[in-house]
């Protein structure tokens, strides 16, 4: 029987991902920063609202950085995985 990976053992170049923001919820931000906190892939948040909406949140979460849905795109995806 073959265990789960732990995200410790997990290779440190992971695929990034995306999250959601909801507002006023701070799951996306609960996840970012416990995969920051387990070099877990790097991640962006995205959300129809803009950054400002969510205050410190995006900044002290351990995102990679955070698109708005409105200027979503490959280009703004990959400048901020540079």
């Amino acid at each position: 029987m073959r265990r789960k990976p732990s995200p410790r053992s997990l290779p440190r170049r992971l695929t990034p991902c995306f999250l959601t923001c909801n507002f006023p919820t701070e799951t996306a931000f609960a996840i970012a920063s416990a995969l920051a906190a387990a070099d877990g892939p790097a991640v962006v948040l995205i959300s129809s609202r803009e950054a400002d909406d969510y205050g410190r949140r995006v900044a002290s979460c351990g995102a990679r950085g955070f698109i708005p849905k409105s200027k979503l795109s490959a280009a703004t995806f990959a400048a901020l995985l540079e």
